[in-house]
């Protein structure tokens, strides 16, 4: 600061006079000594040096009394301005702390809001999760629901599929039955009709012709006799391999509401479940 370096060296300045005085006084006194002490001095001016060397004695202590005294008020002023300086600079540490302090208070909200957050979304994702998990459920459920209650049909490629692997068969005879009013199972079998007849096969139309009281076969069975068992085995994995159907080897033993055994019954019931 402008203030200390002009008391420091106004120190400087009084510090030096102190010194010329104390050196002056002490010369002074040596003068004063040897006139009084020795013969060196001759007689004639013992008087003079004696009275030369008190006022200079006094001369010095006088400036020496004022140089200390200007010492002692710049030390004290210097000494002040020093403690001034400490005291702001203790302040300024106090407040820096404070405002530290703060800081922390504000960060440590601030972790704690953001740690909130994080909380919230976490839930939030969960629940989004959960959401997401039911959907899917619901959704599985509901293609599960619309494969159950879906019409049975066959595409193109499955009748091909089907009547390729009836080839060996051409000539044969299939009797195609149905419930009546089992719609479904009606609208499938005037589709298995053509395929079987491409394959050769001759087909006995009994389409919503069969008539039952309870215990009706679901699905599709297949049965016929002894000699014929070679086509019911390949017409059942055929309808089941190549038309993704649900079909039943039942061998010799005919499905109900079928009376006759005397050649292959394909009986498509209801839509299993």
């Amino acid at each position: 600061m402008p203030e200390l370096s002009e008391l420091q060296s106004s120190v400087t300045r009084w510090e030096w006079v102190s010194f010329i005085s104390l050196v002056i006084a002490a010369l002074a006194a040596l003068s004063e000594v040897i006139t009084t002490w020795t013969t060196w001095v001759k007689s004639t001016w013992k008087s003079r040096i004696e009275k030369t060397s008190v006022l200079f004695v006094f001369l010095g202590s006088v400036f020496g009394l004022v140089a200390t005294s200007k010492l002692s008020t710049l030390n004290g002023r210097i000494t002040a301005i020093i403690q001034k300086q400490a005291g702001d600079a203790m302040t300024a540490a106090a407040n820096a702390e404070i405002r530290l302090e703060e800081q922390r208070e504000r960060t440590a909200k601030i972790e704690a809001q953001a740690r909130k957050f994080e909380a919230e979304i976490a839930a939030s994702n969960a629940r989004a999760e959960e959401a997401k998990r039911l959907a899917e459920q619901e959704r599985l459920e509901r293609v599960k629901l619309e494969a159950q209650v879906a019409p049975r049909r066959l595409n193109l490629a499955q009748q091909k599929a089907i009547t390729a692997s009836l080839k060996g068969f051409n000539g044969r005879t299939v009797r195609l039955a149905t419930y009546q009013f089992d719609v479904d199972a009606g609208l499938l079998a005037t589709q298995v009709k053509p395929v079987l007849q491409q394959a050769g096969i001759i087909v006995e139309d009994n389409i919503s012709r069969v008539f039952l009281i309870g215990g009706f076969a679901v699905g599709i069975h297949i049965a016929g006799p002894v000699a014929e068992q070679d086509l019911v085995k390949v017409l059942t994995e055929s309808l089941m391999r190549d038309g993704k159907l649900a079909a039943y080897n039942t061998g010799t033993k005919q499905p109900p509401g079928i009376v006759d055994t005397d050649k292959v019954t394909v009986l498509i019931g209801p839509k299993p479940l």
